[in-house]
């Protein structure tokens, strides 16, 4: 079975999905399919969860190893930022980004129901990354964060 498969399996067990959907049906948190979290006056979707079949895939390809420092951009309900965390481990750190005030909490409160309060959850524009994250490696040079060392 490839990791994928083997990750999106677990997912729900390892992480506990309705945590980071509260108020939505049990069967909306453990679904292979998208929810709409946040709207804008006009209707139109500002956020939503991401299929988690997709995101086993992502994370297959992105091959996070214990250890790694990664910055994610879209923090959305918190649960990619938790599987980050499960595969970066406790010597490894994540970061995730939101430029939405309500996304950002929400993901803050999903993240401490789900025991991930050690990810770092920021409000903010993510397209200059998280500067004050970046490992100095060296006088000039940066590493940013989610690089391997």
């Amino acid at each position: 079975m490839p990791k994928a498969a083997a990750f999106s399996s677990y997912r729900d067990f390892l992480i506990g999905s309705h945590l980071f959907l509260p108020g939505r049906p049990m069967a909306d948190a453990y679904a292979d399919s998208i929810v709409f979290t946040h709207r804008d006056v006009d209707g139109t979707v500002l956020s939503c969860t991401t299929l988690s079949s997709g995101v086993a895939e992502m994370l297959e390809q992105l091959d996070v190893q214990p250890g790694h420092r990664v910055l994610e951009i879209g923090a959305g309900t918190g649960i990619n930022a938790a599987l980050l965390a499960c595969l970066a481990g406790p010597d490894g750190h994540v970061t995730t980004i939101d430029i939405l005030p309500e996304a950002a909490e929400e993901a803050r409160q999903g993240l401490a129901a789900a025991g991930y309060a050690d990810v770092m959850v920021i409000c903010g524009d993510g397209a200059s990354g998280h500067p004050a994250g970046c490992r100095m490696t060296g006088s000039s040079s940066r590493q940013h964060p989610g690089t391997r060392p």
